[in-house]
C-alpha cells in the first residue's frame, strides 16, 4: 500500500455533505443495495438504478456554490436518505466497467481515492472518482466490473471533515486529462472547490453537464471541462 500523500487537508479542500437550502435533496427512491445495473452505466451507492443517485440524497451539485468552503464544488455529494450516520459503512460500487487507475490513501478529507478510467469507444475516455471513502476493496490496475463494490462510505469524523452525521459519498465524472494527471499523483490534483463565487448551479436542473474550475490550489482551472456532472453521464450511459 502506498504510503499517505504529503498534501495538507486544506489543499484539497474537503467538502460538507450539508444540504444548502437551493440544493434539491429529492431522494428519488429506496436504498436497498447490491443490484448491478442491468446495463451501462449505474450509480455508486443504493439501488445503483433509481435516478438520481441510486436512491440516495444529492446533497450538493457540481459547481454549487458553498460559502462555508469559499467556492464552487467539483463534485456531487451524494448522503443517504436516513442521515449520514446510515451512511457509514455503505458499499460504494463501480459506476461501470473499466480499470482501476488509483485505488489508495489520500491525506486529506477524501480519506482514501479510488479513481476508474472508463472506454466509452468513439466518445473517449473517461473516469470515476470516489472519495470519503474507506480503504479500497480494489487495487491499481484492477479491472472491475458495472456495480462491483470497490470501498465503503467513511466515517466523516474520521475523514477529518467534522461531525459523522456528515458522512456521504463525494464523486465525480473526469475528463480523461485530469484523470491522467490525477492518477500520475497517486490520486491527488482533484481539490473538493475552485476558488469561484456565486453560482447559477442550485439543483439538479441548474447543474451543469461540463464545468471548468474557476482556479484552485490543485491547479484543475489548467482542465478546460475538467469536471462532468454525474447524474447527467450516468442518465447518458444507462
Amino acid at each position: 500500500m502506498r504510503a499517505p500523500l504529503a498534501i495538507a487537508p486544506a489543499l484539497l479542500a474537503a467538502c460538507t455533505g450539508i444540504v444548502d437550502a437551493g440544493v434539491d435533496a429529492a431522494a428519488g427512491g429506496g436504498a436497498s443495495d447490491g443490484q448491478a445495473p442491468a446495463s451501462g452505466f449505474g450509480y455508486p451507492v443504493g439501488d445503483l438504478r433509481t435516478a438520481p443517485a441510486g436512491g440516495w440524497v444529492v446533497t450538493q451539485v457540481l459547481s454549487h456554490y458553498y460559502a462555508a468552503w469559499g467556492g464552487r464544488h467539483l463534485a456531487q455529494d451524494l448522503g443517504h436518505p436516513d442521515g449520514g450516520l446510515a451512511a457509514i459503512g455503505a458499499p460504494v460500487h463501480a459506476i461501470g466497467p473499466g480499470v482501476v487507475r488509483y485505488a489508495g490513501p489520500n491525506s486529506s478529507t477524501y480519506l482514501h481515492v479510488v479513481l476508474i478510467e472508463h472506454d466509452l469507444g468513439a466518445e473517449g475516455i473517461v473516469c470515476s472518482f470516489y472519495g470519503h471513502v474507506n480503504a479500497p476493496l480494489v487495487a491499481t490496475g484492477d479491472t472491475v466490473e458495472a456495480g462491483q463494490q470497490i470501498t465503503t462510505v467513511a466515517d466523516w469524523a474520521v475523514a477529518g471533515g467534522g461531525d459523522s452525521s456528515n458522512s456521504h459519498l463525494h464523486y465525480v465524472i473526469l475528463s480523461r486529462d485530469l484523470c491522467d494527471a490525477s492518477a500520475s499523483a497517486s490520486g491527488a490534483l482533484v481539490c473538493g472547490y475552485d476558488q469561484g463565487g456565486e453560482s447559477s448551479a442550485v439543483d439538479l436542473a441548474t447543474e451543469p453537464a461540463r464545468y471548468t474550475s474557476a482556479g484552485d490550489i490543485c491547479g484543475t482551472q489548467e482542465y478546460p471541462d475538467a469536471f462532468l456532472s454525474p447524474s447527467q453521464f450516468i442518465a447518458g450511459h444507462q
